[in-house]
């Protein structure tokens, strides 16, 4: 059963070129996550927007507003927020599960009709995958390699036995945590 909002955690957007942008309180992996929800206009930047994996439906975490209420978050929207705070400073970030009040139909369906012009205006779009598992940071740097080779417009006849460009085996362990990332729920 899904956890309502409470109607005082979340105050309604008044204007429809309002959008909800949230100031993620610094601290450590092991603390609370603790912030507050100003509404800005969607045109005006300053904020980073976070793309990640919803994953399974559950509410079994609690985001703390700074006025003392709780707003229940996934699991996953969760580790995000942990994994991307700052230890020393306030960061913003447009996250739908927390800055969409997802309780009010009417409101949501606005929100999301405007989600192209909140990723395009945004600061940055952060794309979470998950946490690291499966060799995950290794197939990032991987991946990087990859780009750069392409980038560099060299393909299988530049590259030469010694070259430093040389491409591992299809047996090797990077290629194995690129599989994995890839086959990563968000990607799919």
């Amino acid at each position: 059963m899904a956890t309502k909002i409470p109607e005082l955690a979340i105050k309604p957007l008044t204007n429809p070129g309002h959008i909800r942008v949230l100031e993620l309180a610094p601290g450590g992996q092991n603390d609370p996550l603790i912030g507050r929800l100003e509404h800005v206009e969607v045109s005006v930047a300053g904020y980073e927007a976070l793309s990640y994996e919803w994953g399974r439906p559950e509410k079994t975490h609690d985001f703390h507003l700074q006025d003392g209420l709780k707003i229940p978050i996934t699991e996953s929207l969760h580790n995000a927020l942990k994994d991307l705070r700052y230890n020393h400073q306030f960061r913003k970030i447009w996250a739908d599960g927390i800055c969409i009040n997802q309780d009010d139909l009417e409101e949501r369906s606005l929100q999301v009709s405007m989600m192209g012009a909140i990723y395009r205006k945004a600061l940055r779009v952060i794309t979470y995958i998950g946490p690291e598992s499966d060799d995950s940071a290794m197939a990032v740097d991987f991946s990087r390699i990859l780009c750069q080779l392409i980038e560099s417009g060299a393909d299988d006849s530049y590259v030469m036995p010694g070259d430093p460009r040389l491409l591992p085996a299809s047996d090797q362990r990077c290629w194995r945590a690129l599989k994995s990332l890839l086959l990563r729920r968000w990607v799919r």
